[in-house]
């Protein structure tokens, strides 16, 4: 099973990856996460990344496409969720051919469906009453120029992807307004019924 979770940044992409993968047993892969580990690591790769990440700005294809096929080689492009990918139309296109050509194939892609009124509303609850950064540990990019940049190219870059998954039917639309528990069980009732086809 390979399950792609994609939404605006702030829509708990992570969140459900992490119980959807505890729950069928697959190796969670965040992009985002992958993106900040490279660059904490300043390898050469890391490097090239850091330009795009630290401005809100997406990365080239062909290097998100490289961070992406080194950490699923070896779990052999096998029973993974994903979340974070792909960003736009290119990309979802590479990562098929990428999982074609080693044997595995797409199972479902669900997109977290948001508007940006309840994510900043999400963002100043969790910092008024935690006193915690609403964004993941590490993250260089949560200046209010970044947030708006990483919105804009998320709002120009979905319509094409979602028209493409739906042709195919490989894609489900979930409401992310409501609470945790409630958006993972709309995920698992899909997946389950994707498992008894």
């Amino acid at each position: 099973m390979i399950i792609s979770l994609i939404g605006p940044s702030g829509s708990g992409k992570s969140t459900q990856a992490k119980l959807i993968a505890q729950k069928y047993n697959l190796t969670h892969l965040s992009v985002g996460t992958l993106f900040r580990s490279e660059i904490e690591k300043q390898s050469s790769l890391g490097q090239k990344l850091k330009t795009f990440v630290d401005q809100g700005i997406w990365a080239p294809d062909e290097l998100a496409i490289e961070v992406i096929k080194n950490n699923i080689a070896p779990i052999t492009y096998k029973n993974f969720i994903i979340d974070g990918f792909p960003r736009v139309l290119v990309q979802g296109k590479m990562f098929e051919e990428m999982l074609k050509l080693n044997g595995s194939s797409l199972t479902h892609i669900f997109h977290l469906n948001i508007p940006i009124s309840t994510i900043y509303s999400r963002r100043l609850k969790t910092e008024l009453v935690d006193h915690t950064r609403f964004s993941d540990a590490g993250r260089t990019d949560e200046t209010p120029e970044a947030i708006a940049n990483r919105q804009n190219s998320y709002d120009q870059s979905i319509i094409p992807i979602l028209e493409y998954y739906t042709q195919k039917e490989l894609l489900t639309q979930i409401d992310a307004t409501p609470s945790v528990d409630i958006i993972s069980n709309s995920i698992y009732q899909k997946i389950n019924s994707l498992q008894n086809l």
